[in-house]
C-alpha cells in the first residue's frame, strides 16, 4: 500500500541508461504512460541538474508535463 513517485531524469548527456535527450524524452514517456493509471504510482519530469539542460530542452520540458498533466 506504499505510494511513490518517480521521477522521470532528462538530460543531455549521454549515460547508460539513455545514449541522449531525445532517448530521454522517449523512454520517459514510455515509463510516464506505463503507470499512467496506476493508483499508487505516480510519475514526475525533472531536470538532470538545474543548468544541464539548454533553452529549447527545458521549453520541450514544460510542454510536454503539461501535455501529459505532470509535475
Amino acid at each position: 500500500g506504499m505510494r511513490c513517485v518517480v521521477g522521470l531524469v532528462i538530460a543531455e548527456r549521454p549515460t547508460a541508461w539513455a545514449g541522449g535527450v531525445d532517448e530521454y524524452f522517449a523512454k520517459s514517456l514510455e515509463l510516464h504512460d506505463t503507470f499512467r493509471s496506476h493508483p499508487l504510482v505516480s510519475t514526475a519530469f525533472g531536470a538532470h541538474g538545474a543548468t544541464g539542460l539548454a533553452d529549447p530542452t527545458l521549453a520541450r520540458l514544460r510542454v510536454l508535463a503539461a501535455q501529459h498533466n505532470a509535475p
